[in-house]
């Protein structure tokens, strides 16, 4: 009768394996919800990939333009249409370029390159001594940027020939005899500005052999 009462409590138990089934079972069960939980928590707030910016139409738009005034820059000035005729000139497409993109560098680099054209042109033109065509074009490089270090020494040589063409023209003058017609022609080389020592002093020495004579 002794073993009776110990039976009955041993049978009363679970199996230590069941235990353990059931342990991992209410794991899982209680692992899945909290998962399932965090990711409907978080669904919403995923973000949407791959959504097309709304400025990017405008901004294809606006390079379409730059590209365009940039194209019709560079075609003004292989025809040479450097400055004039207004409104259709390389500078102006420039400079509309410029305008619809400053970081742009091409813009900047486009109108650098027409001075230059125009400065070269111009100095050609003056060691042929054709000086009223070399004032024209050193003007309109002026014009674009009048502080550009190649127009003012451009500007300097310029006077320094029409300086010397006056000094040799009354001098020829002066060596026909005609002292008037030189003084006239150094009078009238000054164009109201100041004459230079040289015109001075050859105005001097004019007057000086008019006196004599």
């Amino acid at each position: 009768s002794g073993g009776a009462p110990g039976s009955a409590s041993g049978s009363s138990r679970e199996p230590p394996a069941a235990r353990r089934n059931l342990l991992v079972l209410g794991a899982a069960v209680a692992a899945a919800a909290v998962l399932g939980g965090f990711l409907l928590n978080r669904k919403p707030n995923t973000p949407v990939k791959d959504v097309t910016p709304v400025t990017a139409a405008p901004v294809a738009a606006h390079d379409a333009l730059l590209e365009d005034d940039l194209a019709r820059a560079a075609a003004a000035f292989a025809q040479r249409k450097w400055v004039p005729p207004p409104g259709a000139n390389a500078v102006d497409w420039y400079r509309q370029a410029l305008n619809r993109n400053p970081n742009d560098p091409r813009a900047a680099r486009g109108i650098e390159k027409v001075i230059d054209a125009l400065l070269s042109d111009a100095e050609a033109q003056l060691l042929a001594q054709h000086l009223d065509e070399a004032q024209r074009l050193t003007d309109l490089a002026r014009t674009i940027k009048p502080d550009h270090v190649r127009v003012a020494f451009l500007q300097a040589q310029i006077g320094k020939e029409r300086e010397r063409a006056v000094l040799s023209q009354a001098r020829q003058a002066a060596a026909n005899g005609n002292i008037e017609q030189a003084l006239a022609v150094l009078d009238g080389a000054n164009h109201g500005t100041q004459p230079s020592n040289l015109v001075n002093e050859a105005r001097q020495e004019l007057e000086q052999k008019q006196l004599n004579t």
